[in-house]
């Protein structure tokens, strides 16, 4: 169901760089669940600079400016990339 919706936003912008993001987001967004699984069962795991996480800001900036508004219907990545890295939206 992820992938349709990365995939539905990139087929309304349009473009071939919309839907290169799309793939992107798919496989950041898998790698973002095991992340957070990872959170959710050790309390102990943090954020740094090479999670999924920290790399949702990059995705988020990207997703603004190939997807323009239809970027908004992207909340879990919004809500990743404007969390700060010590706590994480999925904790």
């Amino acid at each position: 169901m992820t992938v349709h919706l990365y995939l539905t936003v990139a087929h309304k912008a349009g473009s071939p760089e919309a839907v290169e993001l799309a793939d992107q987001l798919s496989a950041w967004h898998d790698e973002m669940v095991v992340h957070a699984r990872a959170v959710a069962r050790d309390r102990q795991v943090l954020c740094d600079e090479s999670c999924p996480h920290a790399r949702a800001v990059e995705l988020w900036r990207a997703a603004r400016e190939v997807l323009g508004s239809e970027a908004a219907r992207l909340t879990f990545l919004r809500e990743a990339a404007a969390a700060p890295l010590e706590t994480p939206p999925y904790a």
